[in-house]
């Protein structure tokens, strides 16, 4: 044996240790990048994805990478190589070609880290170490005895160490693992706004840097398989192009004014070692520094493709090693120097079959692993479940810990109540001298625990008792609602008919002034009512907001054309602004909307004598979702004491006010919340004594497109949204009917029956529920229904509810209507959910109640044509 040959032989020995301990700088760079809880997973990743490359490139591997060839495709010999049969020069070379296995293999393990079964991950890396890599290896390195053998380097595909052989093949088999597999439960939301996951030990992956640094001086180097006069070339190379790849990343950062990404730089260097390695025995140094910085550009674009995409790559497998190795493999063809190119070929044409290559290997690389990770995915699951991944790889896959997941063990039992667990604590580790410090804590604790008790006893007792308080006072507000809105039902009734009645007589003047007076002052106390309740309900967190499709415009309109009746009446001016564009529509509750648009505007109008009332509606011009409606009135103003407090409840600006106005004090402390509740406000612009003032409400719209903004001309032109209801064509008609009323006020009675009657009904009375029941289902019984129930649901012997139930449960359908004195939160949805088609609330208003009667008649009438293609089946929420 010669000496020369000694020399390589040592040479080879000294490379391939140095590319082995690459395995150990993968190790640490997937750890450090990866969570704790995850950090013996990667080891026993790292470890057993060695031991499978060894075997099995041993078996199989090296014999299809360079075994006799069978047409360039596949090696047949060299299989569980024996030294002694295939000399020194293969067993060094089959020793150099293991390791570098083996790093192809550990590039996948880094992206699909914290959430692969261990088995899984396993027999992935069967494949690539068996089938894969050492095929591919074949095409683009194979050679045997002295002569090409592999097909695309027989045509001229130059790749000296490995960017497409060993890094895009780890790179492509790693992309469609993690493809297949999906992101990290919660690296994404629905939006697709990507949530970083911090690595618990940043100076470890950059301790995996500097290894890999190291450990590719001996994976370059060597590739030459001999110590030559290139072998300094090859090194000098490698290191500059790693170092301008890391700088280049940084200076990248910093040129976009971001703070510096350790893992982003981390990436950097290594994907400068990535894009040099294909022509590092060939390129000046020059050159090496080119390729290192581009390769850093080339791997920041691969890293924000895969963040579009929702490709969750722990490490940044794909972006380093597939998309700088493709970088690197065409560079050759655009840098290296001509001489060095295959022979005969010009930069075109050793560009084509660099591409070449690089397509070769990303159809083979990715589509066999995709593939079979489909396939494999259909009889075993490839990852762990959401559960087992939230408490980390370490516990579920090996029943592993460190002393930091024991102590966040610990530390989860006392969030979970158990507060005896006390940590082990070994004073002469980090994790220790935390559980001594922890321990104290929880010790002190304990002793504050019967203290706490005892007051959390208390507070309960005192919870009780505010509970029954807010029930009680719940309860009486309802009361106190059915019993005032009972009687001021047969109040206001009868004064419009006693209204009805005089109209028509001669000099009733007088008395219609009189009824007048009755009628307003009803009114009145039913609008304080109604105040009062809502304050009730906004105190007790019962009020509900609700977000639907509305026009602006229209409720604007709607408003003015209501509130313009009380200016007209003290000749005092309502001007809207109409110049000012405004969304078509808006996501807002219509309903609060216009109560809080009513309140104001009629404050306005109430405390203005002469001048006018001016309403302005923009969008705000610094919060583009914010709708600003501003009324401003020439009246009475307010000093700043005055308006100091305003809108707290039943406060006016002085207690003159209410004598000589009238008035609560509720309304703008009703109005300010329920703005509040719309996202945003109400406060005061301007406002002085004697010169008037300006009141600005604020709410959210929700998102909506700038250029959909219209004026008010134009809006005119757009029908408001609106839920469709049953078509009822107009040779339906309600002029006879019959009704069901089950009521057991004497008044109510009267006064309902008068005003079914007028419209034509036959009205038949029931005094409570369960008579109401015994007559529906009587009727039923006969083959008829009555064409409508008016239900009251407060009622003895058995209430509303409970009787539309029962009629409802026998097969009743025909239209009932809730008659209800509760006007509370949930009144409605309570009597719907009971079986009723629509509600009423007491007092009744005559157009409304006429018109829903009518309406639910009609309806009822024609789903009962045999040509209706309607089924008869009870609808909730049907009334207009």
């Amino acid at each position: 044996m010669s000496v020369s040959l000694t020399t390589d032989h040592l040479f080879m020995l000294f490379c391939t240790a140095l590319v082995f301990t690459m395995q150990a700088g993968f190790f640490c760079l997937e750890a450090g990048l990866s969570r704790s809880k995850n950090s013996i997973n990667v080891a026993m990743k790292n470890i057993m994805d060695m031991c499978v490359a060894t075997c099995l490139f041993w078996c199989c591997g090296f014999g299809l990478m360079f075994g006799e060839s069978i047409e360039g495709w596949a090696g047949t010999s060299y299989f569980f190589l024996d030294p002694q049969t295939y000399g020194i020069n293969n067993s060094f070379k089959f020793l150099f070609h293991m390791v570098m296995c083996g790093t192809a293999i550990t590039i996948a393990s880094g992206a699909v880290a914290e959430r692969m079964k261990f088995r899984a991950y396993l027999i992935f890396t069967v494949l690539i170490s068996a089938l894969t890599y050492p095929l591919f290896g074949h095409w683009a390195w194979g050679i045997h005895d002295g002569a090409t053998t592999g097909w695309l380097k027989d045509l001229g595909f130059i790749d000296f160490a490995g960017s497409t052989v060993v890094h895009s093949i780890g790179g492509w088999c790693a992309l469609a693992a993690v493809i297949v597999i999906g992101p990290r439960y919660g690296r994404f939301d629905k939006e697709g706004r990507k949530h970083s996951f911090q690595g618990h030990n940043l100076p470890l992956a950059a301790l995996g840097v500097f290894i890999l640094w190291t450990g590719w001086l001996g994976f370059n180097a060597g590739s030459e398989e001999h110590f030559t006069n290139r072998t300094p070339l090859i090194l000098i190379n490698t290191v500059l192009a790693s170092a301008f790849g890391g700088l280049v990343t940084y200076l990248i950062q910093t040129a976009q004014g971001k703070l510096i990404q350790v893992d982003l730089v981390l990436n950097g260097i290594l994907a400068g070692l990535v894009a040099v390695t294909a022509g590092c025995h060939v390129y000046t140094p020059w050159i090496a520094v080119l390729v290192g910085s581009f390769a850093a550009y080339a791997m920041i674009y691969a890293t924000d493709v895969l963040t579009k995409l929702k490709i969750d790559d722990v490490v940044g497998a794909f972006p380093v090693h597939a998309g700088s190795g493709v970088w690197g493999t065409i560079a050759v063809a655009l840098f290296a120097p001509i001489d060095s190119l295959t022979p005969g070929y010009s930069r075109v044409d050793q560009l084509l079959v660099q591409l070449l290559g690089c397509l070769i290997a990303m159809v083979w690389a990715f589509g066999t692993s995709w593939l079979f990770l489909k396939l494999f995915s259909q009889v075993q699951s490839l990852r762990v479940t959401e559960e087992a991944e939230q408490a980390g790889l370490n516990t579920v896959e090996h029943g592993a810990t460190t002393e930091m997941h024991d102590l966040l063990t610990t530390m989860q039992s006392h969030l979970n109540g158990d507060h005896h667990a006390i940590a082990e604590a070994d004073p002469f580790t980090d994790a220790g001298l935390i559980a001594m410090q922890y321990n104290r804590v929880v010790e002190t604790n304990q002793k504050m625990l019967t203290d706490l008790t005892k007051r959390e006893v208390m507070l309960s007792k005192a919870k009780e008792a505010a509970e029954a308080a807010a029930q009680s006072k719940t309860e009486f507000l309802a009361n106190m609602s059915h019993e005032i809105r009972t009687p001021m039902t047969a109040i206001l009734g009868y004064t419009e008919l006693l209204k009805d009645e005089i109209e028509t007589q001669p000099d009733a003047e007088n008395q219609l002034d009189a009824i007048e007076t009755i009628q307003k002052n009803g009114d009145h106390l039913l609008t304080i009512i109604n105040d009062i309740l809502d304050l009730s309900k906004l105190e007790a967190g019962k009020m509900t907001i609700e977000q639907v499709p509305c026009s602006p415009h229209q409720l604007l309109r709607d408003v003015i054309e209501l509130m313009e009746v009380k200016a007209t009446a003290k000749q005092i001016k309502l001007i809207h602004n109409q110049e000012n564009l405004l969304p078509e529509i808006i996501n807002s509750d219509p309903t609060r909307l216009r109560q809080i648009l009513v309140n104001l505007i009629g404050n306005a109008i109430k405390f203005t004598e002469v001048g006018n009332v001016t309403v302005k509606a923009q969008m705000s011009s610094t919060t583009s979702n914010l709708l600003e409606i501003e009324v401003t009135d020439t009246g009475i103003g307010m000093t700043e004491e005055q308006a100091h407090g305003l809108f707290m409840p039943f406060i006016q600006a002085d207690t003159s006010m209410t004598r000589k106005f009238g008035g609560t004090g509720l309304g703008l402390s009703i109005s300010k919340r329920l703005a509040e509740m719309l996202g945003g406000d109400i406060e005061i612009v301007r406002t002085k004594a004697d010169e008037g003032s300006t009141f600005r409400v604020s709410i959210d719209v929700g998102t909506h497109d700038p250029s959909s903004l219209i004026s008010w001309d134009k809006s005119k032109t757009k029908a408001e949204p609106s839920t469709e209801i049953t078509p009822i064509p107009e040779n339906i008609s309600a002029s006879e009917f019959n009704v069901l009323l089950a009521e057991d006020g004497l008044d109510n009675q009267r006064l309902i029956s008068f005003l079914l009657k007028k419209e034509g009904a036959e009205v038949t009375l029931a005094q409570n529920g369960y008579e109401a029941f015994e007559k529906g289902i009587g009727r039923l019984k006969t083959g008829k229904h009555y064409d409508l129930i008016l239900m009251d649901m407060q009622m003895p012997v058995l209430d509303g509810y409970e009787a539309t139930a029962k009629l409802r449960e026998a097969g009743y359908k025909a239209p009932i209507i809730a008659l209800t004195a509760h006007a509370m939160n949930g009144d409605r949805e309570k009597c719907l959910e009971a079986g009723c088609d629509d509600f009423l609330t007491k007092p009744l208003e005559k157009e409304k109640f006429i018109e829903t009667i009518h309406y639910q008649v009609n309806r009822y009438r024609y789903l009962l044509q045999p040509e209706s293609s309607i089924d008869l089946v009870h609808s909730t929420g049907s009334g207009i």
